[in-house]
């Protein structure tokens, strides 16, 4: 068992000196006595640190705190840390192409040593941005293809299957997404909020019977269906990219889930990114001057892209790696990846809700907040979530559900 007893939590200030005292500084940054430290995090949950030297090498420190940075109150498990190395080991056993490389964790600190991936830029800074990435659909079709295929039945023995589970249990923050995703959005709840002109929207989802009970159906699904290791909170916050590379990194809410949340959560934030690039095209080409800014991309096509990479590399792994034959039936392939499809959307609903009327909205919304698009824009999320998740609709394909139309 794991022991907080050498534990304290890292500042700017006493970084270095620890990374000296453990020799770790000399190890990843060699001789050089001139290191500096600067704080990185703007996320809402840990601390993150920049080490670098004159000689241009640098390293990444992570560590958890007892509580989550942005929300003091809400506690958390410190060992949150060895379950994100694991689940980083894992990637870095199928996907290696795709994630920070991991210098060193130390157990009893709760800290992870990565790769500074510079000049990476997170994605959404680059959507915002009207950055084109050309090959992000191809590596983000193929690391969700291979994340979730290796993780899962189809590709382990049932026993190894059944015995890995257990190491990736994250009661707390599973807990913490099954009420904050699932629960409170729909409830009048102290954590939820949002513009005062979505209200009348807000209240009218929830006096949505029928609405609720399709969300209940995925918090279900997301508390009961160990299919594979998720990453757990996958959006274009948690991926760093270039033109020609993209890593996924922060995956400490994952554990053994659908595969559809994974794939839901990336949809649902393309699709507010979607619905934002009008403004963000505007910012962008003001900065520059000029109404000549080369457009950004179109997220709906990325998103089709996305979706089309994965699911026939992930068909193309069950035909042929499957573990068991039955696994490998053209027929039951089809049938995996159309539920795949329906519940990712549902899935991607219950996100849009989240982000846009409860707790930890989109930061999209707050880059937009003095933008009369703003309201639009949210109101859009919200209808187009209330589509998706229908019960009584089937989605033929991805493109049908990206432009469902819906009524304002």
């Amino acid at each position: 068992m794991l022991s907080s007893e050498h534990y304290y939590a890292l500042e700017t200030g006493t970084v270095v000196p620890w990374l000296q005292k453990t020799g770790l500084a000399q190890q990843l940054l060699g001789a050089q006595t001139d290191l500096r430290c600067e704080d990185l995090a703007d996320g809402n949950v840990n601390l993150v640190f920049r080490v670098s030297n004159s000689a241009g090498r640098s390293i990444i420190v992570k560590q958890s705190l007892p509580w989550a940075r942005k929300y003091p109150d809400f506690k958390l498990p410190l060992d949150r840390a060895v379950r994100e190395h694991g689940i980083l080991q894992s990637y870095v056993a199928h996907c290696p192409a795709f994630v920070p490389e991991v210098y060193h964790f130390d157990a009893a600190m709760f800290v992870c040593i990565m790769q500074d991936l510079r000049p990476h830029v997170i994605l959404r800074a680059g959507l915002q941005a009207q950055q084109q990435y050309p090959l992000l659909a191809a590596h983000l079709g193929e690391f969700l293809a291979k994340s979730l295929f290796f993780s899962s039945d189809l590709a382990l023995p049932s026993g190894e299957k059944k015995a890995r589970v257990p190491e990736f249990i994250n009661p707390v923050l599973v807990k913490a997404q099954e009420d904050v995703c699932f629960t409170q959005p729909l409830q009048q709840h102290a954590h939820n909020h949002c513009h005062p002109d979505l209200t009348a929207t807000a209240d009218a989802l929830r006096c949505d019977n029928a609405l609720y009970a399709a969300v209940l159906r995925m918090k279900r699904l997301y508390m009961t269906s160990a299919e594979a290791l998720l990453h757990g909170d996958l959006h274009t916050g948690s991926m760093l990219v270039t033109a020609t590379d993209t890593r996924v990194f922060d995956p400490e809410f994952g554990f053994y889930g659908p595969m559809a949340y994974d794939l839901g959560c990336l949809i649902a934030h393309l699709y507010i990114g979607h619905v934002c690039q009008p403004v963000f095209a505007k910012v962008a080409s003001a900065k520059a001057a000029s109404d000549k800014t080369a457009p950004g991309m179109n997220m709906l096509q990325l998103t089709t892209e996305i979706w089309q990479i994965f699911s026939q590399q992930f068909a193309e792994l069950a035909r042929t790696q499957a573990v068991a034959g039955e696994w490998q039936s053209e027929a039951y392939i089809a049938a995996y990846i159309q539920e795949l499809l329906q519940d990712s959307l549902a899935f991607a609903g219950v996100e849009l809700i989240r982000r846009t009327i409860g707790l930890a909205h989109a930061p999209e919304w707050d880059a937009m907040a003095e933008q009369p698009a703003l309201v639009p824009a949210a109101r859009q999320c919200l209808l187009t979530a209330q589509t998706w998740l229908l019960p009584s609709q089937t989605w033929q394909s991805i493109e049908t559900a990206l432009h469902a139309r819906f009524d304002a």
